[in-house]
């Protein structure tokens, strides 16, 4: 029986998160998540969040968020709920 591991490490950054394995996969993004503003946004872009230079190319129209605050994933129910998505993204 084989044992083959997959060990992931994550850095959320105030300004870019990398996530990183032992199987030399390397994935960074800049922290910030943008959701759309409206229907109209939500109709062009097909989606319901974006992450990184693909939040921040779109953002006239979208809420841009930045989930961490000096270090700390702030305090607000959007935030927390959007830095889940923001890991699954990463995965």
């Amino acid at each position: 029986m084989a044992k083959d591991t997959l060990y992931i490490g994550v850095d959320l950054g105030t300004f870019r998160s990398v996530m990183v394995s032992n199987d030399k996969h390397e994935e960074q993004v800049l922290t910030v998540i943008g959701t759309p503003k409206d229907s109209i946004a939500k109709n062009f872009l097909r989606r319901d969040v974006l992450f990184g230079e693909e939040a921040l190319k779109n953002r006239l129209a979208l809420n841009l968020f930045r989930p961490l605050e000096h270090g700390v994933i702030k305090d607000t129910p959007e935030d927390k709920k959007f830095i889940g998505h923001f890991i699954n993204h990463l995965m």
